[in-house]
C-alpha cells in the first residue's frame, strides 16, 4: 500500500497537469470544482457523511504541497451519470478515480492512476452452478448506471 500512495503521490507531482510552477496554473487549480463518486477503498462517505480515502488525500497533499487553499469537504460526492454530465458541461469541473477507456481518454485529460482494477459480476455461491449455464444476456444484472460496468456488459452484448 505504501508502493501506491508512493507512485501516486510522485505521478501527481511529475504530471503536467499537476505541475502548477507558475500563479496561472495555480489559479487555475484553486478554482477547479473536484467531483468524485463513493468508490470504497479509493474514495467514499464515512458514516458522518464526510469523505475519506487514499484519492481524496493525496489530492488534499497535493494542493498543500503547492500551497493552494483546498478542502477535502470542497470535492462534491455524485452518482456517476451525474459525475459524468458535470465534465460534460462545466470545463471548470474535474473528477477522480475514473478507470481509464478509449473514449473516455479522446473526452477528458485523463491522469493514469497505479491502480489496477477488476470489473467483476457477483453472484450468491449458492447460484454459481446454475448461472454459469446461463448466457449474460440471459441473466438479470444490476449495474451502476453510466459506469464502465455497464459499457462493459453493454459492449460484451453487442452483436
Amino acid at each position: 500500500m505504501l508502493k501506491f500512495f508512493t507512485g501516486l503521490i510522485l505521478l501527481l507531482f511529475t504530471s503536467s497537469s499537476f505541475a502548477c510552477v507558475e500563479s496561472k496554473n495555480e489559479l487555475f487549480l484553486s478554482k477547479i470544482h473536484w467531483v468524485t463518486e463513493d468508490y470504497p477503498p479509493y474514495n467514499y462517505l464515512d458514516e458522518s457523511g464526510r469523505l475519506i480515502g487514499a484519492v481524496p488525500d493525496i489530492l488534499t497533499m497535493v494542493y498543500n504541497e503547492l500551497g493552494i487553499k483546498k478542502r477535502s469537504n470542497n470535492i462534491i460526492v455524485l452518482p456517476w451519470a451525474r459525475l459524468i454530465m458535470y465534465m460534460e458541461r462545466y470545463p471548470d469541473y474535474a473528477a477522480f478515480s475514473m478507470v481509464t477507456t478509449p473514449e473516455r481518454a479522446k473526452k477528458f485529460k485523463l491522469v493514469p492512476l497505479p491502480i489496477t482494477t477488476k470489473i467483476s459480476i457477483l453472484a450468491l455461491t449458492s447460484t454459481i452452478d446454475t448461472l454459469q449455464n446461463k448466457a449474460i444476456d440471459e441473466l438479470t444484472v444490476a449495474v451502476v448506471r453510466g459506469d464502465i460496468g455497464q459499457k462493459l456488459l453493454n459492449i460484451q452484448n453487442s452483436p
